[in-house]
């Protein structure tokens, strides 16, 4: 160790953003002491000390934000109240049939039945044209891009799941108006898909307990947050200054 620290460090949004001067590939053959970021493993333990330094990215749910229903769809216009009580007289009749019928032919084929309550909200579900979607049996398929998930939210009926952080870049830059207003919700709860990426330390480094502590008062200060806040606002800008620039250039 000597008297000094040697840091190798790379990029890594969006917590950074300088150009590195070393290639070393971390921390081996106990060359360097530090090495960042890393996620923790089983292997590494035995010679490493880790604690997370990054806030770690969930992947969540995207989804449309609830508007109002249009006129036709109304509670109170356009049908007069003989029209309303003759609709609901025809919706408790249809609830009533199919719900024979199933039982019908469960009675034949020995499948299962279904209940008098879930027959009746599918006949309203389908007079609203909220009917049940019936997922696929399986589960093959190809990932969408951003672009291609928030057109699908947009049609209706359909929710996006993608990394936070990356899916509010991309909607703050190119689907949210100057007052801040866009027609997408995000989940504030999510899926971690990677435990946490931090900093690791050789063991016994006498220095690992002091950035441990300063870690922690960084994050306990919100101060980790707020970096992560600002990158993601000045990536926000950047992008829409080069949309802006774009139909100058072309």
């Amino acid at each position: 160790m000597g008297l000094k620290m040697k840091f190798s460090a790379i990029r890594y949004f969006p917590y950074n953003d300088y150009t590195p001067d070393s290639s070393e590939p971390g921390s081996t053959r106990e060359e360097i002491d530090i090495g960042m970021p890393t996620a923790p493993a089983v292997e590494r333990s035995v010679v490493l000390d880790n604690f997370g330094a990054y806030q770690a990215d969930v992947v969540c749910p995207v989804s449309l934000k609830p508007t109002l229903l249009p006129q036709y769809l109304s509670l109170i216009r356009p049908f007069a109240g003989e029209l309303w009580g003759g609709l609901l007289l025809s919706v408790l009749a249809w609830g009533v049939v199919m719900w024979l019928l199933q039982n019908a032919w469960w009675w034949v084929t020995g499948d299962r039945g279904v209940k008098f309550s879930t027959a009746l909200l599918y006949g309203w579900a389908v007079l609203l044209e909220r009917s049940t979607s019936n997922p696929p049996v399986n589960d093959s398929g190809r990932p969408l891009t951003a672009t291609e998930g928030l057109h699908k939210v947009l049609e209706g009926r359909n929710s996006f799941i993608t990394p936070r952080f990356y899916i509010t870049v991309v909607i703050d830059s190119h689907y949210t108006d100057s007052y801040g207003q866009s027609p997408f919700y995000i989940s504030k709860t999510g899926i971690k898909i990677i435990a946490a990426f931090g900093w690791s330390f050789r063991k016994g480094a006498p220095y690992y307990r002091r950035f441990h502590q300063m870690v922690l008062r960084l994050t306990d200060a919100g101060i980790i947050q707020h970096w992560t806040d600002d990158v993601i606002a000045r990536r926000v800008k950047e992008n829409r200054a080069a949309a802006a620039l774009a139909p100058i250039a072309t």
